[in-house]
């Protein structure tokens, strides 16, 4: 964790939003009706949809929504509506500056030189991003930005880039670079977050015990051979190993075997058919 990243109890929080004049509100638009929220609880709130004005407006209605409350505003006191959908962002550059160099973040290059979205206005992915990042990278993502804030399963969580970087331009889209080692770490994360949804879903034992341990690493295996046989989508990969896991010993089979890894045809095919064939319905 960078030294700028710091767990924010209640209490501190409430003062920042109490007292700070330089605090916005970016809501992530896909997953929350902003224009309503923000004008259903501030009388005179300062708004700016992210999308506006680039080449992403045709998803206007999705678009990240930055909010700059008004004194007083009741927006703070209705955290639990906003806190997994949005971010905190303290600043002392303009409202118009912020938000170019929000814009500037939409996509970020990958190794291939390919733009991807990057979904900084999320909580969960900021905190990823965040502490993912070099701190020279740290400044200059954050730019004018002196702290975000964001809500974790664990709490409130600060972080505060060591000092202030270049403002960038909205057209200037594309110009963050996440590494190889970044993407990386983040797929090995949500393969770690899938074999723990696996265990729930197929209801191992307990992971302290000798035959939860046992499952685990049985469900990590198996998940393996999914993705080699090109079960890759989350759905699939999971219909495989709910196939594996009731018919252990059939889906070992020459044949069986020999029908999941043959790719010319789907995976939702193959899938489809191999369970008529363990259910006996063929």
């Amino acid at each position: 964790m960078h030294e700028g990243l710091s767990h924010l109890n209640p209490s501190i929080l409430a003062a920042i939003t109490a007292e700070s004049a330089n605090l916005h509100l970016l809501l992530d638009g896909a997953l929350i009706d902003a224009p309503k929220l923000v004008y259903g609880h501030d009388d005179a709130p300062r708004v700016e949809q992210l999308y506006r004005g680039t080449r992403h407006e045709k998803a206007l209605a999705v678009s990240p929504y930055l909010a700059k409350p008004s004194a007083g505003s009741r927006l703070w006191a209705i955290k639990d509506a906003w806190q997994f959908k949005g971010i905190l962002l303290a600043t002392n550059a303009s409202f118009e500056q912020l938000a170019d160099h929000l814009r500037s973040l939409i996509s970020m290059s990958l190794p291939s030189s390919q733009l991807a979205y990057c979904r900084f206005y999320s909580p969960q992915w900021l905190v990823r991003l965040l502490r993912s990042t070099t701190p020279e990278d740290f400044i200059a993502l954050s730019g004018p930005i002196s702290q975000w804030i964001a809500r974790t399963e664990d709490g409130w969580l600060s972080m505060k880039p060591a000092a202030a970087g270049q403002s960038r331009r909205a057209e200037e889209e594309g110009w963050f670079s996440l590494r190889q080692d970044q993407l990386d770490l983040w797929a090995e994360e949500e393969h770690q977050k899938f074999i723990e949804r696996a265990v729930s879903h197929l209801r191992c034992e307990d992971k302290q015990s000798a035959a939860g341990k046992l499952q685990r690493q049985h469900i990590v295996k198996l998940t393996a051979m999914a993705r080699e046989m090109g079960f890759i989508q989350e759905h699939h990969c999971l219909h495989y190993l709910e196939l594996a896991w009731r018919f252990p010993n059939d889906i070992t089979n020459q044949s069986l075997s020999t029908h999941f890894g043959n790719q010319s045809s789907s995976p939702g095919q193959r899938l489809q058919e191999a369970e008529r064939h363990l259910f006996g319905l063929v």
